[in-house]
């Protein structure tokens, strides 16, 4: 189903997988879900794989990750918290002339 296929796509593509030696894929995740849908597509996949690679000897290994990514700022005080932390200069320039980020 699509929403299979898109939970599949955030398993994959979450964190880069890694390729440990000529033979084993090590791919992070970070939750149960994710666990569960590679674990249902993982005889697809490393069908899929092996084909393309042209190597009968792959194998998968799935790790859970504590990894923390970068979430997106989305509100308009976040953006600025992000930016002011990239140049504090933003914060000394809104005290001085009494801006609020949100307005």
């Amino acid at each position: 189903t699509k929403k299979e296929d898109q939970l599949l796509f955030s398993a994959l593509t979450t964190f880069p997988p890694k390729l440990t030696d000529n033979d084993t894929i090590e791919l992070s995740i970070e939750n149960r879900v994710q666990e569960s849908t590679l674990n249902k597509n993982q005889a697809d996949l490393m069908e899929f794989l092996r084909m393309k690679l042209k190597n009968n000897n792959l194998s998968l290994s799935i790790l859970f990750t504590e990894e923390k990514r970068d979430i997106k700022a989305y509100t308009v005080d976040d953006r600025f918290k992000e930016m002011a932390q990239k140049n504090p200069n933003l914060l000394e320039l809104q005290r001085t002339l009494g801006l609020e980020p949100e307005y």
